[in-house]
């Protein structure tokens, strides 16, 4: 088994759809995707920079090995494009706030 499955499985612990979808929405984000979420987009990024893969298109090879469902490398270029930063910086707090406090 591979060592760096814990930080997805924590990141979804301390992090619940429910959150997401709330700081998506103070943003003025909707998630409307059906085959590639903003949970799955995290999960993706979390991924790449935890196993340093080279590209959008490694991800989409490999990504399934790793429990992100099956997508065509263009999909999360469209959907990185699409995300406001601000969903980041907040989740980023949230998860920090939860840390301290647990």
């Amino acid at each position: 088994m591979n060592k760096h499955t814990t930080l997805p499985n924590l990141m979804q612990k301390l992090v619940s759809d429910e959150e997401i979808q709330r700081i998506a929405e103070a943003v003025g984000d909707r998630d409307s995707s059906r085959t590639f979420t903003l949970r799955e987009l995290i999960h993706f990024f979390l991924l790449v920079a935890m196993h340093q893969w080279k590209s959008f298109r490694h991800g989409a090879d490999v990504g399934p090995l790793y429990g992100l469902p099956r997508f065509h490398y263009s999909t999360v270029s469209k959907k990185a494009k699409e995300v406001p930063y601000d969903i980041m910086k907040r989740l980023l707090a949230l998860i920090i706030c939860n840390y301290s406090l647990r």
